[in-house]
């Protein structure tokens, strides 16, 4: 729409006419450019203030995280899927005898005491995610040796999964189970197995090897309430350290050696035939036969009794002990100081 005064008439030619509508035109976008403009700056200057709030939220949750990471009261690190150590807090580096700060940059590979633990560490935490007490073997930058158990999970670090792993060293724990372990399977005298795991672990052996061919020797001190009458009980327990320890040095690694209570030993001759076995057993005998032992100034001499028999395919060997037994009685009643064993096994092939 144009608006024309009456005393100039025709002012607005076609031309100028066009001119005033490009100029209008223009006017209309530059303005509407400036509201864009001031709009966009709105916009930007928002998004600038959001940026600058949720970078403030970023680093005060990750000062946050870094105050609890450090609080923690058990090493931890953070490390590459190859291993690469990309933090670690103080207890770790103390663990692992490494000075502050050079850990970062570090494999962690040269901690595992047996490579073989790192791959199947590394093999459950990619079944399942996560690991939980995985028990092996670490060892310091100083190759002193412990156990501990890790655990970890994967952590998604800036478009990068890393690995977040803590240590809890338990060796006091594996020390006391081992204690316990010991307690529980040998003689605190002697030191050798026990009855029980002496019995358990010949019973082991029969299943693990069948048809292998073993024999047994239940072995008495000769005369020994005598000793300890007439001697003490000290004098009788230094002849059953020294009698078991000049055993110990003659047997095989095959061999089976436990006591079954008082002054009765038992052997199992792992893959000897009754013939083998009989003359293991009499080197035994004329082996204990020259031992002596000083009680004060007195040099006490003893000797030992023993039955032999042949395990049996499928015999149990508790029902294989008491046919040693028998033997054994029959060796005190010829005399003592010998070696019996039953006739029938002499004749029953080794199979």
């Amino acid at each position: 729409m144009v608006l024309e005064h009456r005393e100039t008439p025709n002012l607005f030619s076609s031309r100028r006419l066009e001119v005033l509508e490009l100029f209008a035109a223009q006017y209309a976008i530059s303005f509407e450019n400036i509201r864009l403009y001031e709009q966009l700056q709105q916009q930007n200057d928002q998004l600038e203030h959001t940026v600058a709030q949720r970078t403030q939220e970023l680093e005060r949750k990750s000062h946050y995280l870094l105050a609890i990471l450090d609080a923690l009261p058990m090493p931890y690190a953070l490390t590459t899927l190859s291993g690469e150590c990309i933090s670690s807090n103080a207890l770790l580096n103390e663990r692992l005898e490494v000075p502050p700060d050079q850990l970062t940059g570090q494999s962690m590979v040269q901690f595992y005491d047996s490579p073989e633990d790192r791959q199947r560490f590394l093999a459950q935490l990619e079944q399942h995610g996560s690991v939980s007490n995985f028990e092996c073997r670490l060892r310091t930058r100083q190759q002193q040796r412990f156990w501990a158990l890790v655990s970890a999970t994967y952590v998604d670090l800036q478009d990068e999964r890393v690995i977040f792993s803590t240590i809890s060293d338990f060796s006091e724990y594996k020390a006391l189970e081992k204690q316990l372990y010991q307690e529980a399977n040998t003689d605190a005298l002697t030191g050798i197995l026990n009855r029980r795991a002496w019995l358990a672990l010949a019973a082991k052996q029969q299943t693990a090897h069948p048809f292998r061919i073993s024999c047994i020797l239940m072995i008495d001190l000769d005369h020994f309430k005598a000793l300890n009458d007439n001697y003490g009980h000290a004098a009788g327990d230094e002849v059953l350290r020294q009698f078991t320890t000049s055993i110990q040095r003659e047997l095989r690694e095959d061999d089976l050696f436990g006591r079954m209570g008082g002054e009765e030993f038992a052997i199992v001759f792992g893959g000897l035939d009754l013939d083998r076995a009989y003359s293991a057993a009499e080197r035994l005998r004329t082996m204990v036969e020259g031992l002596s032992v000083m009680i004060d100034t007195e040099e006490l001499r003893f000797t030992f009794s023993a039955g032999l028999c042949r395990l049996r395919p499928s015999e149990p060997v508790t029902s294989a002990l008491k046919r040693a037994d028998k033997g054994l009685y029959q060796a005190k009643a010829s005399g003592r100081n010998q070696v019996w064993f039953e006739k029938e096994d002499a004749h029953r092939p080794d199979i």
